[in-house]
């Protein structure tokens, strides 16, 4: 109920509330309802962020979705860490450096909070297909083929229906969209202190079936206009009742 989840949301630091009334692809995790509770980076404020612990206890609690984020190593595997906004890895881990410059065996050494390592994207996918929806966020300020490698996976696990891709960088979200041939769900990564203000409706529509909307600039006016586009709409990332 409205209750109980906002109950959990004082528990569930830094939640990502989705409004998806008209997703293009409409998977088994999401039947047709108002609200979806996504666990932004796994639920941080219970597990250290973007761990394997951090997805299975979003697991455990219900919720309908987690969001990750996804820098490329440097022999091209995918691995999942927020890392700095250069990708450094000193501000989840004990090590430091950036994770294009470490190969994944070098990336495993790292401790990144209670013991855990970071994880590669495709252990995460195994965790969590048929449980719930993955928002995979590839970083920018790495190479474009961070998006190949990630697509890979999402066509070797079948996971159309289970995932969507998102990112600041659009050009990354058109060339996820080519790839698929229109079949992937792509997510408009957008923060009003980090680019311009915000473009027009239709061409956010062209861009994405889903804005990712820093909830400052969530406004009910706006969803509205993107529910018309037949755009699901999510605010991230709410933190307190008072932001909902």
């Amino acid at each position: 109920t409205w209750d109980q989840l906002k109950m959990e949301v004082k528990y569930l630091s830094r939640l990502n509330a989705f409004w998806r009334h008209s997703l293009k692809h409409k998977g088994p995790f999401f039947p047709r309802k108002n609200v979806y509770v996504e666990a932004h980076r796994g639920g941080k404020g219970l597990e250290p962020e973007n761990t394997m612990r951090a997805f299975q206890n979003a697991i455990a609690l219900g919720c309908d979705s987690i969001e990750l984020d996804v820098w490329l190593t440097k022999d091209k595997k995918p691995v999942v860490i927020h890392g700095l906004d250069d990708g450094d890895i000193s501000k989840t881990t004990n090590g430091k450096g950036k994770v294009i410059d470490k190969t994944y065996s070098e990336i495993l050494k790292y401790d990144a909070g209670k013991g855990e390592r970071i994880p590669a994207l495709e252990d995460v996918i195994k965790l969590c297909k048929g449980k719930m929806w993955i928002n995979i966020e590839i970083k920018p300020m790495q190479s474009h083929e961070a998006v190949f490698k990630v697509v890979e996976l999402i066509e070797q696990y079948d996971l159309f229906d289970g995932c969507n891709v998102s990112s600041f960088d659009h050009r990354f979200l058109q060339l996820a969209e080519d790839l698929t041939r229109g079949k992937l769900e792509i997510g408009y990564l957008y923060d009003s202190s980090k680019d311009t203000p915000l473009p027009s409706i239709d061409y956010i529509a062209s861009h994405g079936h889903t804005a990712n909307i820093c909830f400052l600039d969530a406004k009910p006016e706006l969803g509205i206009e993107l529910h018309k586009k037949g755009m699901g709409f999510m605010a991230w990332t709410t933190s307190a009742i008072a932001q909902e």
